[in-house]
């Protein structure tokens, strides 16, 4: 894992397809730089994780480290973590509502796309909190 972790840029964050658990050794000081994680399996010491600040998301907590179990087969590859193909150098967003995925290549016109998205939902809910029914928001260009 040292070596996975270390050949990492700053800034950069992990996708793995973990059929074991993620423990918070791994959120250490061998991860510095790293933003975050999303594993396609389960994690550990949660407490600890969210301790050091270090967004991780997962599909399951256990109580099972992977230690004898987990070996590091491969690292900057193509990873499938459900539908989604991770590749390196892809762009992760994470937040409390899940993660996109956004290949590099088209990175900048979905952040192009995604300030305008925001802008919108500033107005909208500046006419929620005005009391504005949904057909007036609707109106002026509103979604729900």
């Amino acid at each position: 894992m040292k070596k996975t972790l270390t050949s990492l840029t700053a800034a950069a964050a992990m996708a793995l397809a973990a059929l074991s658990a993620f423990g918070a050794g791994v959120t250490g000081d061998d991860a510095k730089g790293i933003r975050g994680a999303v594993i396609a399996g389960g994690i550990r010491d949660t407490k600890q994780i969210l301790e050091q600040n270090f967004p991780v998301f997962y599909r399951y907590r256990t109580s099972n480290g992977s230690l004898g179990r987990c070996m590091i087969t491969h690292y900057q590859v193509p990873v499938r973590i459900g539908k989604v193909t991770v590749r390196p150098g892809d762009i992760i967003f994470g937040d409390i509502d899940g993660v996109l995925c956004i290949p590099r290549e088209i990175a900048y016109d979905v952040l192009l796309r995604a300030e305008g998205i925001e802008r919108n939902e500033v107005d909208i809910f500046s006419w929620v909190r005005q009391g504005d029914t949904i057909s007036e928001i609707i109106d002026k260009g509103g979604y729900f």
